[in-house]
């Protein structure tokens, strides 16, 4: 009925040229695939009484076997690296002896579970949808299945492009969808992978705006007072972001405002350390931090920085599936450290989402001209860098937390293409922006930017 297709060791095998001759009138079921999620033919290869048969999708060539709890198709044994073809023979390598070891049973384990039954993609059928605003962002992201993994993946569940952000001064490298893979289905696993350490991340509606103008504004915080922000209900975020809406009214009257959502326990956290009134007080709290500068694991700077990155590439990702919308982004602080992580991402892509960006107090390095070229090339306006000297803050928490390896944007001028905007003469310290933002908004608009 079939031709059976063999896995000869010790040699490389084309998967999908084997399936080719084989094919004739050889068995195919259509379902999702989590090699490349596409929903498509798979031919039956190796056909078993007991255990699962396997099949090889005519998408993408990936070996696949069936989930075990749905129709879906799970990753098949072998390491597919994307064009149909098996991993070499390791037998001859000049690998460690453990290294082949490990990569046998590697290439010839099959996963039990599909991508959307191991929690690494929420929903097969909405990896490529668009979305009409961002308050559809969450249910784009809802989970179809129960995650029967035991424990998130640390991978995507397809193969993409991907961008390496670094933490200036640190060893984390964030990935983000690059090109065509934002807003794809790469882009799709990698930003499930991340609201995973993210479980608070949501858009609010904050201002309705007058007319039906296409363009919105986001607003981020990057700190926040509350006591208990694990308490927050939806609602309260109108409260929590009253300095926002008050500050731009008369400025975005017409434009719908959206405020960002996330990590609000690390917020607090930050909010508590930069709440220190004075000099000397700053100063006690970043000697607090000083013996876990070393340790990157136990720094609570590191964690808030790693995931603002990851907050800006999920970012990155919703605004690139929002259908027919500019967008300006505020952040303060490590919100506007999110924004600009979010905008390296969206670089790679040829439409432009972004109109204006204005980062106030920045917790992001301001010394990297590649990194501020890529940010730059994504804003279609103006990307504002707005600081004050007197940001204590910044000069003693951010800077040792970076093990002084990094000068934050909101501290001095930023490398071009940014347009910086000294505000020392009215920001007194880390904390004072929002109640600052119309004297702000002026001087930017007295300087011809606006």
């Amino acid at each position: 009925m079939f031709k059976k297709v063999g896995r000869i060791a010790g040699s490389v095998t084309s998967y999908a040229g084997a399936v080719k001759q084989a094919r004739g009138d050889a068995p195919t079921v259509t379902a999702w695939c989590s090699w490349c999620g596409a929903h498509c033919l798979h031919t039956l290869v190796t056909e078993r009484i007991i255990g699962r048969s396997d099949y090889v999708c005519d998408n993408c060539g990936g070996p696949t076997v069936k989930c075990r709890y749905c129709d879906n198709m799970a990753r098949g044994a072998g390491a597919f690296n994307g064009d149909g073809d098996q991993a070499p023979d390791y037998s001859s390598s000049d690998e460690p002896t453990k290294s082949k070891v490990a990569n046998y049973f590697k290439e010839r384990w099959t996963n039990e579970l599909c991508s959307e039954h191991d929690g690494t993609v929420p929903d097969f059928s909405k990896a490529t949808l668009r979305i009409a605003d961002l308050s559809e962002f969450a249910d784009l992201m809802k989970p179809r299945q129960k995650n029967y993994s035991g424990a998130a993946k640390k991978a995507t569940f397809v193969a993409g492009k991907t961008l390496a952000v670094t933490l200036g001064g640190g060893p984390f490298a964030i990935a983000a969808a690059a090109g065509s893979g934002l807003g794809g289905r790469a882009g799709y696993g990698i930003a499930n992978n991340y609201l995973k350490d993210i479980p608070d991340y949501n858009f609010v509606k904050v201002q309705e705006g007058l007319s039906a103008s296409r363009h919105s504004v986001i607003v981020i915080n990057g700190l926040l007072s509350k006591k208990n922000p694990q308490t927050v209900r939806e609602e309260e975020w109108f409260d929590l972001t009253h300095d926002w809406v008050s500050g731009l009214r008369g400025t975005y009257d017409d434009d719908d405002i959206w405020h960002l959502n996330w990590d609000a326990k690390s917020l607090a956290n930050f909010g508590s350390w930069a709440g220190a009134s004075t000099g000397a007080g700053i100063l006690a709290a970043s000697s607090g931090l000083s013996n876990l500068v070393l340790s990157v694991s136990g720094n609570p700077w590191y964690s808030a920085m790693l995931k603002a990155q990851k907050t800006g590439a999920i970012l990155a990702e919703a605004l690139s599936r929002t259908e027919g919308t500019t967008f300006t982004l505020m952040g303060h602080s490590l919100g506007a450290r999110v924004i600009f992580f979010a905008l390296m991402a969206l670089s790679t892509k040829d439409e432009r989402y972004v109109r204006d960006v204005v980062l106030m107090g920045g917790a992001v390095g301001r010394d990297k001209v590649k990194s501020w070229e890529k940010a730059g090339a994504a804003v279609t306006g103006t990307l504002y860098n707005c600081y004050s000297a007197n940001d204590d803050t910044l000069r003693h928490l951010y800077q040792m937390a970076n093990a002084w390896l990094s000068k934050p944007a909101g501290l001095g001028a930023a490398m071009p293409p940014a347009f910086n905007i000294d505000c020392t003469d009215f920001i007194s310290g880390h904390t004072v922006w929002k109640a600052n933002l119309p004297q702000l908004l002026e001087r930017i608009s007295g300087l011809g930017k606006a």
